[in-house]
């Protein structure tokens, strides 16, 4: 895996700009906002895997980053075979995703779903 962190909000929101990663690992204590105003912003314009890895490890808070649309919570201290596989999951099950609707002549490209036959 080819790995890029960023130290703020606002770093991790321009590198989205222009470039578009398979999966994102949040933390809820972050500079600037919190970990759960990221992804409110974040699901608002993207369907992206999202997986929150934090230290706040109470139900409550995980109940209010899956309400907000996060695919899985792990909570610190964890286990990095368990976070790779659970990232191995959600990755499987996206790309399975995509796979249906490009066999289905359909191309994804954010709110929108093509259909190549229709177009062309």
């Amino acid at each position: 895996y080819k790995i890029v962190t960023c130290h703020a909000p606002s770093d991790m929101f321009k590198y989205l700009e222009h470039n578009k990663p398979d999966i994102l690992l949040l933390d809820i204590m972050l500079p600037e906002i919190s970990g759960f105003e990221v992804l409110k912003k974040l699901r608002s314009t993207s369907d992206m895997p999202v997986i929150m890895l934090t230290a706040k490890g109470e139900v409550e808070d995980k109940v209010v980053g899956l309400e907000l649309g996060a695919d899985d919570y792990l909570g610190k201290p964890f286990e990095p075979r368990e976070l790779l596989l659970r990232v191995q999951n959600i990755l499987k099950r996206y790309s399975s995703i995509f796979t249906k609707i490009k066999n289905d002549d359909n191309t994804k490209f954010g709110p929108f779903l093509f259909n190549q036959k229709s177009i062309f």
